[in-house]
This record gives C-alpha cells, sequence and structure tokens, in this order.
C-alpha cells in the first residue's frame, strides 16, 4: 500500500509545464507588424493633433493595437513621437556632385524625393513646429530627431565648398548652415508645405540668391 507521501506527491501538479508556458510568453519577440501601424498611425495623427493634443489612445485605436501592448513599447507620448520621427529622417550622408552649388541642390532633391512618402508632410512640419513655442521638451525632440541630420548636411556642404574655394574661406561655418537651412524651411512652411517649392525651377534662384553673400569674391 502507498504511503500518504507517496499519495501526496503523485496527486501534485507538476508546475514545469506552465512555467515554461510563461518563460515562452514573456520572451515572445516583439511583433515588427504592430510596431510599423503603430508608427505609422502616430505619424498620420502628428498632423491633425499636433504635439500638444496628441492621444496615445487615438494611436492604439488607429493602430489596431491595445493600450497595453502600445505602452509596453512606448511608456510615453515623447518616446513614441521620438520614434515616429525617427522613421522620417534621412540617414543619407551629404551629396559630393563636385560644387557647392550641385551639392546643395542634390541634397533637397534627396529630401524631397523622401518626403513624398511622408503623409501630409506638410500639415505635420507646420504642426510640430508651432508647437514648439511652448513646449521646450518638443523643441529638443525636434532638433535631436530631424534637424540635427539636416544641419550636419548643410554643414558638410558648406565646408566642402570652402575647401573647394568656392565659398569665402572666413565664411562661419554655423551661420552660413543656418541660414541655408532657415530659408528653405521658410520657403517650405510659407508655401503651406507644397514640396514643389523646393524642386526645379522654383529651388535654383534661392539657392543662386544665396551664393551672392556665400560664394568667394574676385
Amino acid at each position: 500500500m502507498p504511503s500518504r507521501n507517496t499519495r501526496c506527491t503523485g496527486s501534485t501538479t507538476d508546475p514545469r509545464p506552465h512555467a515554461r508556458r510563461v518563460a515562452r510568453a514573456r520572451g515572445r519577440p516583439r511583433s515588427s507588424a504592430a510596431d510599423a501601424a503603430i508608427l505609422s498611425a502616430a505619424l498620420e495623427l502628428l498632423p491633425e493633433q499636433g504635439f500638444r493634443s496628441f492621444s496615445m489612445e487615438a494611436v492604439a485605436v488607429k493602430a489596431g493595437v491595445s493600450k497595453a501592448t502600445l505602452y509596453r513599447r512606448f511608456p510615453s507620448k515623447h518616446e513614441l513621437v521620438a520614434a515616429a520621427l525617427r522613421t522620417i529622417r534621412s540617414a543619407s550622408t551629404a551629396p559630393d556632385t563636385g560644387s557647392f552649388r550641385g551639392d546643395l541642390i542634390e541634397l533637397v532633391r534627396q529630401e524631397v524625393a523622401r518626403a513624398k512618402h511622408v503623409p501630409h508632410i506638410g500639415r505635420l512640419a507646420a504642426r510640430l513646429l508651432g508647437d514648439l513655442a511652448d513646449e521646450a521638451d518638443m523643441l529638443a525632440l525636434v532638433h535631436e530627431t530631424v534637424m540635427a541630420t539636416d544641419r550636419e548636411r548643410l554643414s558638410a556642404i558648406v565646408r566642402r565648398g570652402i575647401a573647394r574655394g568656392e565659398l569665402r574661406a572666413e565664411l562661419d561655418v554655423a551661420l552660413a548652415t543656418e541660414l541655408l537651412h532657415a530659408s528653405l524651411i521658410f520657403r517650405f512652411l510659407a508655401s503651406g508645405g507644397r514640396l514643389s517649392t523646393l524642386g526645379g525651377r522654383n529651388l535654383t534662384p534661392l539657392i543662386d540668391t544665396l551664393l551672392v553673400g556665400l560664394a568667394r569674391r574676385g
């Protein structure tokens, strides 16, 4: 006759299968489809809501995911907006066509081609820049994820133009970069976010006018 200890041991449920199931659940890889849906939804909602009114709950609904799934990936709207903006940030280096003018035209051409794939890019830029006045965190975020990369490439083009002898040797690189960047952004925003204002015949007169002040004299 089996002892009492034997009976108790035999009737106890082995916890190991459950533990293995829990371990598998915890170790399950993130869904790339869910990530893509969330970031896409964020980019679509940002032009409508701006940063201040940006709703994490609205993103979850539009992306078709639960709020738990959303917050596990992006605990705050700052982190989500930063991740969304990084998807539209260019990773390319400054083009080298052999001339300052050619480099600048090619850089803008590349950016315009890339921006055409971003939904409502004009409204997105206007809403985000409009929120900068009252949102120090937003200002830092936009600089980190978008503007810093643009300025780095513009700065490289300016330094290369100086090295080639096309631009004035005493030129303040930071100031020249800011002038170029601000001129392009203003042209884009003042047109209501129309990318055509930065293309072809609309772009070259602007660049040629800027060159009058930047080019080496004599």
